[in-house]
């Protein structure tokens, strides 16, 4: 797994450093500003809550920093959407150039290869784009896990041991979210087959010339069930994945609530002691959502990652022709 980001970083740095740079860099910024804008809206809630009026510029710079974060938040959006363009722009024109001149230089002994037709499959078309998009999965994968820390670090001034529990909740999203994947990719795998079947059958009917010798022969009655039989089995077999799928998440969300109950709970007993203030409360009530939000993001893109990184294989097996 490691080898295989490490090639897809060694591709990206190696044609478009700076803007592959900065996109990491930005998002890594995106990923822990959030965490900041809780803050300053702590800030904001407990000089409101103490409504004196020497407290009201106090208040104003508060809002003005928070507005401030958010534009900022949607400026970097904006930049980072440009270097992923300049990205693509960079890998479409340089890599695809240096790809192609590998691919003319094989032997031509290696097109009628099986094992290298099945590899040149794999790559497909646009290989420059996969590869783009595993850079962008993984800076997302990198950037939700700082976010995590980022949020975590808040809930440690107040409880420690509801952080030392989340761990529970994240292995627990983790597995669920690999599993989830897991049966997609091999139910994908399981009817790749009758989908393409079905398919060429629907294009069958669509035909004219085919449809006419369909009719002349008494054969299109025969055809359009078989399409509806294969039709019925691809669906029946989704239906019962996808149930299965969602009582996944239905666990996992379950799980979640049950942590953030538990903050509240703990929470609620900290402000009537009057343990923490208003300010926190409430930023860390949102925070718990955020918490479990970033977990799950991470948990997601881990588990794609690992599935887009393939693409670096096939890549290397091409070198080995």
């Amino acid at each position: 797994m490691l080898k295989r980001i490490y090639s897809c970083l060694k591709i990206i740095y190696k044609y478009s450093p700076i803007a592959a740079f900065l996109y990491l860099v930005f998002s890594i910024i995106m990923a822990v500003l959030p965490a900041i804008i809780l803050i300053i809206t702590e800030r904001l809630i407990n000089s409101i809550a103490i409504g004196s009026a020497h407290i009201k510029t106090e208040i104003f710079l508060w809002i003005l920093l928070l507005f401030l974060s958010l534009l900022f938040m949607a400026i970097l959006t904006f930049i980072n959407g440009i270097q992923k363009i300049k990205i693509n722009k960079t890998l479409s024109i340089k890599f695809s150039l240096f790809f192609y001149k590998q691919i003319t230089a094989l032997e031509y002994s290696n097109f009628e290869n099986a094992d290298s037709q099945n590899t040149f499959s794999r790559l497909g078309n646009s290989l420059y784009e996969r590869i783009v998009d595993m850079y962008e999965i993984f800076c997302a994968t990198f950037s939700a896990l700082l976010g995590f820390v980022a949020y975590a670090a808040l809930f440690v001034q107040v409880s420690l041991w509801t952080l030392i529990l989340f761990p529970i909740v994240a292995i627990s999203i983790y597995i669920i979210d690999s599993k989830n994947l897991k049966i997609m990719k091999q139910l994908q795998d399981r009817q790749s087959l009758d989908e393409r079947f079905a398919s060429y059958l629907e294009k069958i009917c669509l035909n004219k010339h085919a449809l006419f010798e369909l009719k002349v022969f008494g054969a299109a009655k025969y055809i359009i069930q078989l399409f509806s039989s294969k039709s019925k089995k691809l669906h029946k077999e989704l239906y019962n994945e996808y149930t299965y799928l969602q009582r996944n998440l239905f666990i996992g969300a379950l799980i979640s609530i049950l942590w953030i109950a538990l903050i509240i709970y703990h929470l609620s007993d900290a402000i009537i002691k009057a343990e923490v203030s208003i300010g926190l409360f409430a930023t860390l009530i949102g925070g718990a959502y955020s918490l479990v939000s970033s977990i799950q993001s991470f948990s997601y893109l881990s588990s794609v990652l690992t599935q887009e990184s393939v693409v670096m294989v096939h890549y290397q097996n091409f070198f080995s022709f």
